[in-house]
Formats: structure tokens, sequence, C-alpha cells
């Protein structure tokens, strides 16, 4: 899987259950901050993520040691830099995608259009066009499958009543744009500014004068809060969608994932989410 913590979140939601070996270049994970109670992770060095090559050959490495009788792909289907375009005619496994909201086309140049087949397909949101239309081409079995987020402790911070909580995991630009968010909703609500802000970038207490915390499971604090203001990413909007909080979104760019397009996906089942 990727190396981002929507990755690893997304793995912890929707197959630590089956306690698999995982491979991943997570930082959360590095750190210690995420602990995986699988069979095993294997995380790659600086040097084996220095092109496609160098990553196919650590990625292969790995796949000799463990033998797995199954694979399981998460988000790109061919890897982030296309190491894995050539992995179910390499070594014949089985292989399952799990498939996200991705930019088809922008991840295709990417990969130079080369894609592994699969033999499953577990769709965990409704996708894009093109994206859903190289999927039926496979034939390949489909399943919808839902996040079940983890309990990973009582809540170790106490929100004040009126909570706004700001909840991002990108960079400190981006957690701005969402504090100047809910400064102007709280006085166009005419309510106290009592926000809270949950995220991981360095610098954050510095910048802020708010109730600032590093924490990497904020779900548990969402029906607290009065409202929440969040990026587009996978699990916030997952997450989300199962409470009657005040949800409000700014979609940011990314190379690869498109968040304007959960918005709208999003937007259509719970018309309830106000977005910037």
């Amino acid at each position: 899987m990727g190396g981002g913590l929507g990755h690893i979140y997304r793995h912890l939601a929707l197959w630590e259950s089956l306690s698999p070996y995982v491979i991943t270049n997570c930082e959360a994970v590095r750190s210690g901050k995420i602990k995986l109670d699988g069979a095993g992770c294997f995380m790659p060095e600086n040097k084996d993520c220095a092109d496609s090559t160098h990553l196919k050959k650590w990625v292969y490495e790995v796949i000799d040691e463990i033998k797995p009788d199954k694979i399981i792909i998460d988000a790109f289907p061919a890897g982030v830099l296309g190491e894995l375009r050539d992995l179910s005619a390499d070594f014949g496994i089985e292989c399952e995608y799990t498939a996200r909201i991705l930019k088809f086309a922008d991840y295709m140049k990417r990969v130079n259009g080369g894609l592994p087949k699969f033999t499953k397909v577990n769709l965990a949101e409704r996708i894009g066009e093109e994206q859903y239309a190289w999927i039926q081409s496979m034939g390949a079995d489909l399943t919808t499958v839902r996040p079940t987020y983890p309990k990973m402790g009582a809540p170790i911070v106490e929100l004040p009543k009126q909570c706004l909580l700001v909840v991002h995991s990108g960079k400190l630009s981006e957690v701005k744009q969402l504090v100047r968010f809910a400064e102007k909703i709280a006085e166009t609500e005419n309510i106290d500014k009592n926000i809270v802000i949950i995220g991981q970038e360095k610098g954050i207490s510095d910048v802020f004068s708010y109730q600032c915390h590093d924490l990497i499971d904020a779900h548990h604090l969402f029906e607290t809060a009065f409202a929440v203001f969040s990026g587009a990413g996978y699990n916030t909007m997952h997450q989300m969608s199962e409470t009657k909080v005040n949800h409000f979104v700014i979609p940011f760019a990314r190379p690869l994932d498109d968040q304007f397009l959960r918005v709208k996906m999003f937007g259509n089942l719970w018309p309830s989410i106000r977005k910037v």
C-alpha cells in the first residue's frame, strides 16, 4: 500500500482482522504511532524507493520470503511507481484490488499504462467512470466493502462544549485554511470560537493559539463536537457519514486522489454536507 496515513488507516478498517503480512512505507507505522497486529510488517528503506526498478526488486524479495497465497493491493493497482504491474504474471498468485477514488488518467500516465490482472476487486467507495470501466473490463469478481474503524482506546482529550473540531493530517497551509473556515462559521453562527485542532504536521501548536493535539485516531471525538472541519480524504468522509454531526469540507488537490469527486459522490448520498 502507499505510504500515506490514509492507506494504513483504511487497512486497519478493512483488512487488519485477517492478520495479514503488510508491506507499507507509512511513517506512522515506522515511528510506532500505529502498531499492527498482523503476521508481520515489511518497510522499505530510502534506497529501495529510489525508482520503480529498485522498489520492484525489494517488493519481489519480500514476496519470495513470505510466499503468500493472496495479495491485496490498496488504491494503486500497479503500485505507487508501477512496481507491481507484472505481479500477477510473475508470481502466479491470486491478486485482489481495493479500489478507492483514483485520478485514473493521471495514474495511467505514471505507470505507462501497465496494470496487473485481478481476480477480485473490493470496491471501497463510489469511484469515477474511467476507473470503473477498467475494473469492469477485467471481468473480476466485484464486491462492495465498508470500513469498520477500530476503537483505539477512550478519548484522551476532553473537548470544550460547542467545539469546532479541525481534523487534518495534511500540510500546515491546509490546516490554516480549515481553521479560517471554522472561524468564519463561528462568526456566522454567532458561537464561541472553541476550536480544537487534530493534526500531525510539525509546528501546528506554534502557529495557533487554539488547543492542538497530535492524534492518529480522532473519530471517537466526532460525536462530541458541534461541527467537524476536514479535507475530503477517504477515511474522514466515511467516518463522518456515520454521524449526525455538522461536517464542513474543503477538498484539497492531490496528485492521484480526487477529493473533489469524493465530495460530489458523498454529497449525492449525504446532502447535508456543506463545502467551501
